[in-house]
C-alpha cells in the first residue's frame, strides 16, 4: 500500500471510504478508484494517524467505513472479466488518461488514479469488471493480485479532442464537392 499516494489522491478529493467487503478484503477509496488494504486491518478512526492527517484537515474532508456487499471489489481474478487493450495514453484539460479497448467500445481511466497499485515496473494489465445494468470497474492487475480498482471517466471532452486531431480530409487541397467549370 502506497500511503502517500493514497493520501494525495484521496485528499484532492476531500474523501476516505474504508470498504469492508463480505470477502474479508478492505479497500480504501476516493470516490473514483479503490486499492486494497494490505498486511494491516484498519478501521475508520486509524485513518487520520495512518495517512497523518491534521485536525484542520479532518474538518474539511469526509472519512467514512462502511460494509461493501459489491463483489467486484476482490484481489483476487474475478468471474467475467474481460481483457481490456492498452490504446496508450492521452492528455486532457490537464490530466493523463489511459486508453482502454474493450468488447464493448473505449474506456478512459484518470491515470493518477492507478498510481497507489503500480507494482516496481509502473506496468499494468487491464481487465472490465462489467455486471449488468451496472457501471464497469477497471481491474489494473500490476502482478497477479489487483493493485487498484478504477471507475472510467466520462469521455465525452475526451473524444471530442481525439475526434478533432485525429480527423484527416480525404483531399486537404480541394472540396468535397466539384467547383462550377471544373472537373
Amino acid at each position: 500500500m502506497k500511503i502517500q499516494a493514497i493520501k494525495r489522491l484521496c485528499m484532492d478529493r476531500d474523501t476516505f471510504y474504508l470498504f469492508n467487503c463480505k470477502n474479508g478484503q478492505q479497500f480504501l477509496c476516493n470516490g473514483a478508484a479503490a486499492w486494497p488494504v494490505e498486511g494491516i486491518r484498519i478501521t475508520e478512526g486509524m485513518i487520520p494517524a495512518l495517512f497523518d492527517i491534521s485536525e484542520k484537515q479532518q474538518t474539511k474532508v469526509n472519512i467514512h467505513e462502511r460494509e461493501y456487499t459489491d463483489e467486484r471489489f476482490c484481489v483476487e481474478p474475478w468471474p467475467g472479466e474481460k481483457p481490456l487493450e492498452d490504446m496508450g495514453t492521452v492528455w486532457d484539460s490537464g490530466k493523463f488518461y489511459k486508453a482502454l479497448k474493450g468488447e464493448n467500445g473505449l474506456l478512459f481511466i484518470d491515470l493518477a488514479q492507478t498510481k497507489p497499485g503500480e507494482n516496481k515496473e509502473g506496468k499494468f494489465v487491464f481487465f472490465e469488471r462489467g455486471e449488468e445494468g451496472r457501471m464497469p470497474l477497471v481491474a489494473c492487475y500490476g502482478d497477479m493480485l489487483v493493485g487498484a480498482l478504477v471507475m472510467p471517466t466520462k469521455a465525452r471532452a475526451i473524444m471530442e479532442t481525439l475526434e478533432k486531431i485525429s480527423y484527416i480530409p480525404l483531399n486537404p487541397y480541394c472540396d468535397d464537392e466539384e467547383k462550377d467549370g471544373e472537373e
